[in-house]
């Protein structure tokens, strides 16, 4: 990441905020350094619907650098938390790919994380009933850690823009959760996983 650093320039953007559309694609590559982002596409109606997120580490906007065109003219890029992103221009990833074989490999990483994500959601999309849909995300979403938990800080409204379903479904299958000792909820954003194993199980991500 340092040798990242010194190739680019950082901004830093409040919660809740723009950090990217598709009408900036093609010049640059990004990179969250803090905090935390999410990739949603938005409907010409205003809808938004989450579709990956984006952790410290992790580039975004390079199929767009690579293709040289938008990949869709919905996506945007939105800070979850307040967020330092970096920026990289596409002389210099092209540049960095060219000479530095681990970088290339490192952005064909990040690429396939993305695909991976999509896939994911995909799957829960098609395929998964709603407790499975919640703990998919739940047990992919970044964790924190706490007196030995992990949890992670996503509103009830979040999760249900990621899944695509009401507030008040999503509340009724977070509570089923609860109930079974799987997770627990705690106020408005916190939820600590309790039982990783059960909510890996749930997911599809772990055999019994």
């Amino acid at each position: 990441m340092e040798i990242f650093k010194s190739l680019g320039s950082i901004t830093c953007h409040s919660k809740r905020s723009v950090v990217f559309e598709q009408k900036d694609v093609g010049k640059y590559a990004y990179c969250t350094v803090k905090g935390i982002a999410k990739v949603v596409l938005l409907s010409e109606t205003g809808q938004i619907r989450t579709v990956n997120y984006v952790t410290p580490g992790i580039f975004f906007g390079l199929s767009a650098v690579f293709l040289e065109r938008p990949i869709s003219n919905s996506i945007v890029v939105m800070s979850v938390t307040d967020v330092e992103i970096l920026s990289i221009s596409k002389e210099v990833v092209l540049n960095c790919i060219h000479n530095n074989p681990n970088i290339a490999s490192y952005l064909l990483k990040c690429v396939a994380l993305q695909i991976e994500s999509l896939f994911n959601h995909v799957e829960i999309d098609s395929f998964g009933d709603l407790i499975f849909q919640v703990a998919s995300v739940l047990n992919s979403f970044p964790k924190q850690q706490k007196s030995g938990r992990n949890y992670v800080t996503l509103s009830q409204e979040e999760l249900a823009s990621i899944i695509g379903k009401s507030r008040i479904t999503v509340a009724k299958s977070l509570h089923q959760l609860q109930d079974l000792g799987i997770i627990r909820l705690i106020g408005k954003k916190k939820i600590v996983i309790d039982n990783e194993v059960e909510l890996a199980y749930l997911s599809g991500n772990l055999q019994k």
